[in-house]
């Protein structure tokens, strides 16, 4: 080491922001083949000082993408709200990707997306029983299980958990 030499300027970088996503990935519950899910929504975040110019959205699988943000401007400390639905067309995991070109320097951005398509639906999705004095049994409420596949559903149990019952 050499002391005896003047010492060397400081290196000062400056501090930079990226846009945020919200999520890095999104799953979506199972869904019928051929229908399409509610839409989950993304908010690209601009954190930086300058204004965020969205230039593109792209989106693979079995997904689709509603947004107003192509082509806009996103002001410093503001948001855009991109949404995502699933529809899937076969049965099984399904992924896909959401892509947002943007004009910060680690563009792209990307969401990575995943759902299962199914051909078995149970409706309804939510039983809404009421309020109920402990011990006093509610009145009887039905779902329907439903195979719209040509293959048999071989179903190996049904149960009721916590205070719930059933009977099929």
């Amino acid at each position: 080491l050499d002391f005896s030499q003047p010492p060397l300027a400081p290196l000062v970088l400056t501090t930079r922001s990226c846009p945020i996503m919200t999520a890095g990935e999104l799953d979506f519950l199972p869904q019928k083949v051929g229908t399409t899910s509610a839409s989950k929504t993304v908010y690209i975040a601009n954190w930086r000082t300058t204004a965020l110019t969205i230039s593109g959205l792209a989106i693979g699988g079995d997904y689709t993408v509603g947004s107003s943000c192509k082509g806009k401007t996103v002001d410093p400390n503001h948001v855009c709200q991109v949404t995502v639905a699933f529809a899937p067309t076969a049965t099984g995991l399904r992924t896909g990707t959401l892509r947002v070109t943007d004009s910060d320097p680690s563009s792209p951005q990307f969401v990575h997306l995943r759902g299962t398509g199914t051909s078995v639906t149970l409706t309804p999705t939510l039983l809404t029983f009421g309020s109920k004095i402990v011990g006093q049994t509610s009145n009887v409420m039905n779902a329907t299980l439903s195979n719209s596949s040509t293959q048999t559903l071989n179903i190996s149990s049904i149960t009721g958990t916590n205070e719930y019952t059933q009977t099929n």
